[in-house]
Formats: C-alpha cells, structure tokens, sequence
C-alpha cells in the first residue's frame, strides 16, 4: 500500500511506533549521556517526553489538529534538554503544518526543514554534534528526497541513513563526546525514534502500534555527574497564561543559570535551567505567568550519592524537617519537597519558594496559600537513584495523620527495587528534623538498617515539638484543629500550645491568653523536662519571625542548659496553619 499523504492518525500512529523503539532503548541512551552533563538521564528524559505524548495528545483526521494537540502535550511533559528539544520540534512542525488536513510526500522535507528553526530556538548557543545536528541533518534529507520518493514508506527509509551518518559524526563535531568515546545521547534517541517509524511504515501497514502504558521511572544504571562543580539545580518548569515570548524568557532564564532550553511559545512554555538559585529565578518567571509542573533535581546530591557517600544507608525525608540547608548537606540527607499552590501557581517548598517570600506574599496581598503532600513519583525519583548507590534506603516522612506524603512514599517504594523502608515518623517540623538528622548519624557511624528502624521507632517516642501560635486566625481556617477552634469559640483571646500525640496527630497540650503566655506554659513545661531527664538536642522555628526566635533561643538555653541545634524557618505546612508569628521549640529527650 502506498502511503501519498501523512494525516493525523498517521502522524500519531509513526510517532507511537518510534516511541516503541526510543523505549526498549533507554538504558543504552542513558548509559551514554556525558553531555551537557553526564547525569545517565537522557534516555529515561526523552522517555518521559514521548509517553506524555502517548498519552496527553487526541487524534484528529486532521493533521493539524493531531499535530498542535501532540505538540502541546509535549511541551507540557517535557524533561531534560533533549526532551525540550524535541517538543520544541515538533511545536515547530505543528507551527509549520498550520491548517493543513494532510500534507503530500513531495512536500513534507520542505516542512521539516522550515521546523529546524523553531528547534534550534529553543538553544541560546545551539552547540554541533548534538541532537539539532541529526535533527537537522535528517530534514535536509527528507527534503533532497521528497520528490524522488514520494510515497512515505520509501522516502524516510531514504532519509534514515543521513540521520545515521550524523549520529556517527557526532564525536568529531563535539570533543567532550570523543574523549568518553561515545556518541551524542539526545541525537541517537532522535534517530532510535527514527528508526521506530521506518519500522512501521516499511510494513506498509495500518496496524496499531501498541502504546505502552505509564511505568515507574527506571532506576539510573551508569554514569551520574562526574563532578560537583557548577550549579547546583536541574530546574525545569512550565510557564503558563502569560503573553511573555521565547526571547524574553530566555533572557530571565540566562541571567539565571545555564544549559537553557526552552520550548513551546506563547500561552506555554516549558523551560529548563541549570541554576544555584531556582528560587530568584522563578520569581522572576512568576511575573510573566503561571507556575506549573516544576521540578527540581539537586545534581550535588546526586554527585555525592554515586561518588563520596557517607554511609550505606541513604537516608531520605520531606521538606517539612525543617532542618537548615548546611545541616542537610553536612549529613547528605536527601529532601523530597512538598507543594505550596499560591497566587495560581504550584511551587516547591524551600526550592522554588523560600520561607521568608512566602509569607512577604502572604502579609502583601490577598492571595492565601495551600500545601499539598509530595508527590509519589518525586520520592520514586529518589529512591530509583538511591537504590543504584546505597546498600538500603530509609524513608521518614511527616506524621501519616497529618498528610498522605507517608503514603505517597510506601506507594513509590512498592515501585522500586532494591531495599527501601519507609517509617511513619509520627513528628513535623523542627521534630522531625532531629529525628532525621539522628538517623543520618547512626547511619554514618556504621548503624545497619536491621539496627536503625527500631532505634528509629524508640527515637520517635522521645521526640515533640511545643508550638505557640501568634493568634488564632489562621488556625480557623485551617480548619485542622476541631477542639481548638470550640475553645475558641468560648474564651476570646486564647492561644493554644500545640504539640503531637503518640500518633502523630495534633492537639492542645495547654492554653493561655496570648502567645507570651503559650510560651511561658511552654517553658514551664521544659524546666519541668529537664529536671526529669537528658536532653539530647532541641531546635526553635518560627514562621516570619526570625527576631523573636533568636531572642527566645537565648532565654531558654539557661533552661536548657545547652544552646541549640539550629533556630531555623518553619516549614510553610506549619506556618501556613498555625500562622506567621508562629514560634515552636522541638526536644528530642536521650
């Protein structure tokens, strides 16, 4: 059967068929990736690019249709450089295409090659000897072909060699890929989709590719960043609903960091940078529109984990511990964040937001702020990269009873190989954090995982934290604490001492009019501890409140007797509820 023309389902129908092929590729591509950094993630990055095609984009007789749905879906779900730059692509073949229903064989090279374009915007400083070589490399022969073949099924078996030689080329054009004596890894998933197609259209055949479902993020099994040098974060996030182009973007994004890519156009473009800041950056990003689907990798963490561990045992959490980033890094503990959604946009807690312009937001406009469990397939992330270095991984997420991040992280861990236990910590904030970083030390100190999750389990008993809340507004509208808000109802002016039960759930240890008086009922009960046994370490946090919480670390190291660990923001879980002003002091007894 001849194939004239390429509609929509045929589009679709040839991309699933690469998609098949890119696939059972991955870990050849991710063994591979050396540049721009050798992180061992282009394969699995080009996979999770084609899959939200796969599974994202609607099929229309229509070629045009098919291919701005396909397009969209994967600017949206786009990861890595490659991946960027192979939705970029195919937003630029959609651009080309316009409204045409179909397009003929005698003119599709001519399209493909007015798509280079699009693609190679989406580099600042495209470099050759990569994927936008091949890319390039196989539209001009698409093109010097479509008149000689104009039936589909012969003319890309007659452009696939051009590609080929390309991908074989990209040594000589790229010196970084000569000295680890490999090829380019975005350009060999590009021509790998290639071949998937010629596969399918050498059949001549109106067969349906089977599409392969979503699966867990496969485990890295070779190269990790071979240095810690450079910026710390693999950002990427999608920006939406702004009027803000390409070039205006990539000047923020440049001025930011690094390895910018960028894809897709106005309405929604999806960016990836290599910065030390994501934070700064994506405050930029927020006044040119919504924040959607970021996603932050810490390539030092990633670094240690496969070239200077610590311990055999990785020991992972949440970024409700609340323990300060020098902390986190001394012991190499591993942080899945949360999600704050404020202002119409989804940030990163600690990462794409910090404390401090959380609640600067909060004080200045009317907008309110909401946080959201970490998400099963970030601890996966993790995990997947943990269990190729690490002998064991240990999970201690925040309290079950106050959030599904526990179970997020059972559900991740069910996915993984490798050894993984996952302890419901019964603990936030501040007490979370000592007990984390306990656990880090143990492990350090040779402690193996049949030894560390009881100690764990006999740590939590002897740890809580006391909190003070300035007021009582935003635990109303919370809505978290039911006893709380009758007393409130009750004794106007009351503020509660909160703290954890056994079970990790929240209650009113005691109540007093005002925070002073909270906090006084708080000291009270500290003399009291104290006298009756051995503090190991304690911690103050506070939301918004930096002053007070140093003034108050000083007044009860008398009481304690020792100064301690750290005086460090609350997490925006703790802040959100309890409300800025909040101050809290964390004890973790011997």
């Amino acid at each position: 059967m001849k194939i004239r023309y390429l509609d929509g389902p045929r589009l679709f129908r040839a991309f699933a068929a690469g998609a098949e092929a890119l696939i059972g590729e991955r870990e050849e591509i991710d063994r591979i990736n050396v540049f721009p950094v050798a992180d061992a993630d282009t394969g699995t990055n080009m996979v999770a690019t084609v899959r939200a095609v796969l599974h994202r984009a609607e099929v229309h007789p229509e070629l045009c249709l098919t291919a701005s749905s396909m397009a969209a879906a994967a600017v949206a779900g786009a990861r890595g450089n490659s991946g960027l730059i192979l939705a970029q692509y195919l937003y630029g073949v959609s651009h080309e295409i316009g409204q045409r229903a179909t397009i003929a064989g005698d003119a599709l090279g001519d399209l493909l090659v007015r798509a280079v374009r699009w693609a190679r915007e989406a580099i600042g400083q495209p470099v050759e000897g990569t994927i936008l070589t091949v890319i390039r490399d196989w539209a001009h022969a698409v093109q010097r072909h479509q008149h000689r073949f104009p039936d589909l099924a012969d003319l890309l078996p007659a452009a696939l060699p051009a590609a080929r030689d390309s991908l074989l080329a990209t040594p000589t054009r790229l010196a970084v890929l000569a000295k680890a004596g490999v090829v380019d890894a975005g350009a060999k998933g590009f021509v790998t989709l290639l071949e998937g197609m010629v596969t399918l259209v050498r059949a001549r055949s109106r067969r349906a590719v089977s599409i392969p479902r979503p699966a867990p993020a496969p485990a890295v099994t070779a190269h990790a960043p071979t240095s810690a040098e450079g910026p710390r974060y693999c950002t990427e996030v999608l920006v939406t609903g702004g009027s803000a182009g390409l070039a205006e973007l990539r000047h923020v994004a440049e001025a930011a960091g690094e390895s910018v890519v960028i894809a897709g156009g106005p309405g929604a473009l999806h960016l990836h940078v290599h910065t030390d800041e994501p934070a700064r950056l994506f405050a930029r990003l927020e006044e040119h529109g919504r924040i959607e689907s970021p996603k932050v990798d810490d390539m030092r963490r990633q670094y240690e984990a496969a070239h200077a561990r610590m311990s055999r045992i990785a020991v992972v959490t949440d970024s409700t511990c609340d323990l300060p980033r020098e902390v986190l890094d001394a012991h190499q503990i591993h942080v899945v964040p949360v999600t704050i959604q404020i202002g119409g946009s989804n940030h990163l807690d600690r990462l794409t937001i910090t404390p401090r312009s959380l609640y600067e937001r909060l004080a200045a406009t009317d907008c309110s702020a909401t946080t959201s469990q970490a998400a099963a397939a970030d601890f996966e992330s993790v995990f997947a990269a943990a269990v190729q270095h690490y002998e064991a991984v240990l999970a201690l997420p925040l309290a079950g009873r106050l959030s599904g991040t526990c179970n997020a992280a059972r559900l991740a861990a069910e996915h993984c190989g490798g050894t993984i236990v996952v302890v419901d910590s019964r603990r936030v904030s501040a007490a979370l954090g000592l007990l984390v970083l306990r656990a880090a030390e143990a492990a350090a100190d040779g402690m193996d995982l049949g030894q560390l999750v009881p100690a764990v389990e006999s740590w939590i008993d002897k740890t809580n934290i006391f909190v003070a809340p300035q007021n009582l507004d935003a635990i109303r509208r919370s809505g978290r604490l039911h006893g709380v808000k009758g007393l409130a109802a009750s004794l106007l002016g009351v503020v509660p001492v909160l703290s954890l039960a056994d079970d990790g759930a929240i209650h009113s240890a005691s109540v007093a009019r005002l925070q002073t008086g909270a906090r006084a009922a708080i000291e009270a009960r500290l003399r009291s501890l104290v006298e009756t046994c051995r503090v190991r370490s304690w911690a103050v946090v506070h939301a918004n409140a930096s002053e007070a919480a140093e003034a108050w670390g000083r007044e009860l190291t008398s009481i304690m007797g020792s100064e301690p660990l750290f005086v460090t923001d609350a997490a925006p879980a703790l802040g959100i509820h309890a409300g800025p002003g909040t101050l809290g002091v964390a004890v973790m007894r011997e």
